[in-house]
């Protein structure tokens, strides 16, 4: 059986991932909520140890997503990364001083993977790692409810990406946003 490691999957898209991805993966889930904090420099050499014989590395994580993104498709080879970024950075304004830090760390991080899917894309080696950059807009949790977004549902969208990743090696999605649709 394949291994998903993801990090962030005790709630939110993370959760609906893990379950979607646990019917053919064996999941490692790094997570606060579980008990591994991603601040502990430990924890986060535990995850890129992890990944080395995972087929599939879920980054969902809300802190040093950049560090595991690069240490990641550096080592690991072939894996598939699901970089779950956010539509804000490139949808709205911040609409509240506290989401500032959180679009620039969004922001950075797209720009990583722009960077690392240009440089692959040209070499004149066979690629091995793919990252798949997903821009989810507000996502059905508690977080975006209570603030009156119009949301999505976690399953529809780890549904999608499940759809969409199902090809790789033998093609790859690199990037896509995700919102509601108005209708």
């Amino acid at each position: 059986m394949n291994t998903c490691v993801i990090t962030g999957a005790s709630t939110g898209l993370g959760l609906s991932l893990a379950q979607r991805f646990s019917e053919n993966h064996h999941i490692i889930n790094y997570d606060i909520l579980e008990g591994q904090d991603l601040n502990l420099a430990h924890v986060r050499d535990s995850v890129c140890v992890s990944c080395q014989s995972a087929r599939v590395f879920i980054n969902n994580c809300q802190i040093h997503q950049l560090e595991l993104l690069e240490r990641v498709y550096s080592q690991a080879e072939p894996i598939l990364i699901i970089n779950i970024s956010a539509s804000a950075p490139t949808l709205w304004t911040a609409p509240w001083p506290s989401w500032q830090d959180y679009i620039s760390r969004k922001q950075a991080l797209d720009q990583r993977v722009r960077e690392l899917q240009s440089s692959d894309h040209f070499a004149d080696e066979e690629r091995r790692n793919w990252i798949m950059n997903v821009r989810p807009g507000f996502m059905n949790t508690d977080q975006h409810r209570s603030r009156g977004y119009r949301t999505m549902d976690t399953g529809s969208v780890a549904q999608l990406i499940w759809d969409l990743a199902g090809g790789w090696p033998q093609y790859a999605v690199l990037d896509i946003m995700v919102v509601p649709s108005s209708v």
